[in-house]
């Protein structure tokens, strides 16, 4: 056997898991000068960036970083970083696939969830827990 064989013999034996599609809302707008309002003392653009701000709580975004975060720490368990997604033995593939199944649910499940919520409340109620 040679070792192009031998290389073929294993890679038809791995399944390229992606998970690029996985995206959530960050819950953060770009900052402009106009929002530190007109007496802000900056300097040029060209020496700092103004950032982001946050405009609802993180506690309330977390859950869907987590399960992104899950999400890639399932597939690192079951085979390794490959192409910009995952080599996965294809005997561990089902077993990852349920996982992911169950976690998709969890998602979206937290989803309907925040879809409910008065977005205005949350974003005033985070300005007013910090505003001095």
């Amino acid at each position: 056997m040679t070792i192009k064989s031998n290389a073929t013999q294993v890679l038809e034996q791995l399944i390229l898991v992606s998970l690029s599609d996985i995206t959530s809302i960050s819950g953060r707008r770009k900052l402009k000068r106009e929002d530190l309002g007109n007496s802000a003392d900056l300097p040029p653009d060209v020496l700092v960036s103004l950032g982001s701000k946050k405009i609802i709580d993180p506690q309330l975004i977390n859950p869907f970083t987590r399960k992104k975060n899950s999400a890639h720490a399932f597939c690192l368990e079951a085979g390794i970083k490959f192409m910009g997604g995952y080599a996965i033995p294809a005997d561990k593939v089902n077993d990852l696939i349920g996982k992911l199944n169950v976690l998709k649910g969890e998602f979206y499940d937290y989803k309907k969830e925040f879809m409910k919520a008065d977005f205005n409340s949350w974003i005033n109620s985070f300005e007013e827990k910090y505003r001095s």
